[in-house]
């Protein structure tokens, strides 16, 4: 396993939480989206699916980036 995998696995660990905190942060991101991007709520729903399914990563995963990056400023990789 690579050090970047590793660490994907390792982050995707940490973001253990129940089914309504998982919805919270989706729905949070798209909101962000929608903000940010002018994205309607289905654009920015099928976004988040294409790059969880493109980057290999849960929703919730690419949600916390989303969050991360309009939220706090931080980019993720």
């Amino acid at each position: 396993m690579t050090d970047k995998s590793n660490a994907k696995g390792r982050f995707s660990k940490m973001l253990h939480v129940d089914y309504e905190d998982k919805q919270a942060l989706v729905e949070t991101a798209k909101q962000l989206l929608m903000e940010h991007r002018r994205m309607t709520e289905p654009e920015a729903h099928r976004y988040l699916q294409m790059q969880a399914m493109n980057r290999r990563l849960t929703k919730q995963t690419v949600a916390i980036q989303i969050i991360h990056r309009y939220r706090i400023g931080v980019r993720a990789s």
